[in-house]
């Protein structure tokens, strides 16, 4: 799930779907919004080799989108 914007507050949320597995560069800012939703401020780096342009905000953690884990985690815990 994601959040098109560099502000945070947006109420518009995308979900895209991403390969398990697949990185995903952030600035190591977070978010929580008034929900309890953690959100990482993905670094703009252009286009993806899926040919999506990835900025704004994706969904760390949080209530109300049917997940049963996180939706990121950091890479190295990923192996951990």
């Amino acid at each position: 799930f994601m959040k098109r914007s560099e502000d945070p507050t947006v109420r518009r949320i995308f979900q895209v779907k991403r390969p398990v597995g697949e990185l995903v560069h952030a600035t190591g800012l977070l978010w929580t919004g008034s929900q309890g939703g953690v959100w990482a401020e993905l670094e703009h780096t252009g286009s993806s080799s899926r040919g999506a342009d990835l900025f704004g905000w994706a969904l760390v953690r949080g209530p109300g989108f049917g997940l049963s884990g996180p939706a990121l985690v950091e890479a190295g815990a990923a192996t951990e």
